[in-house]
């Protein structure tokens, strides 16, 4: 027990495995042949729902990942059994862009994305304020030193991942690596990358941004949400 219920926020995998149970209760259909259908619509041509061993074919495609304990491991074939719903999920850098383009694009995502109930990561109350570092659905919500940006980190057996949108510049990335310190290689990696984007495109506001991109300044610091 962290705290009272109601009182803070924490993050926990249990929550995704019972949306996962909820979500076979409800559709009658094994959540493996769920995620396999919205993998295909979305077009997502290396990504895959992966609960069980890995097959042959896609684990010998694989990047290795590694972990280090007494020693270092090569944890490639550890799969996400589990995981199951929160992440049991074998994919590439350019189809987590393509996800992520598709969430902030597609029409039924943003009408849906209106709607999230941001949550503040310290209190667990409604975060109506976008210096509010806030979660709901896996996305966090954070204003940092290089401006606003909506993201998902994610963490397996040997890898670790994350992938970002920045609105006010339209900036899209994801990147996977090691395994390694979470939250200081995925800070550093998240506000390096995204520096680097925005000046190649010469730090510019996009066209159409959002009104908040003109008004909200880049917070001073960036504390990643998790450890």
């Amino acid at each position: 027990n962290y705290f009272p219920a109601g009182s803070g926020w924490h993050y926990a995998n249990t929550n995704y495995v019972l949306l996962g149970m909820i979500l076979e209760k409800v559709n009658h259909q094994p959540l493996s042949v769920q995620m396999k259908t919205l993998i295909r619509k979305a077009n997502l041509t290396h990504t895959y729902y992966l609960p069980t061993p890995y097959p042959t074919m896609i684990l010998n495609r694989m990047a290795h990942g590694y972990g280090y304990y007494d020693q270092i491991y090569d944890m490639t074939d550890e799969n996400g059994s589990w995981l199951q719903a929160a992440g049991a999920m074998v994919s590439t850098p350019e189809d987590l862009v393509k996800w992520m383009q598709k969430l902030f694009t597609d029409s039924l995502s943003t009408s849906l994305i209106q709607y999230l109930q941001m949550k503040d990561t310290t209190t667990g109350q409604p975060a109506s304020m976008l210096d509010q570092s806030s979660y709901s659905f896996a996305l966090f919500r954070m204003n940092t030193p290089e401006g606003l940006v909506w993201f998902t980190p994610g963490l397996t057996s040997g890898y670790i991942t994350g992938m970002v949108y920045a609105p006010c510049q339209n900036i899209y990335f994801a990147y996977s690596t090691n395994k390694a310190p979470v939250a200081k290689l995925q800070g550093y990696l998240m506000m390096t990358l995204l520096h680097t984007l925005k000046s190649n495109f010469h730090n510019s506001i996009i066209q159409n941004a959002p009104s908040y991109c003109s008004t909200l300044k880049p917070a001073a610091q960036f504390i990643f949400p998790l450890h």
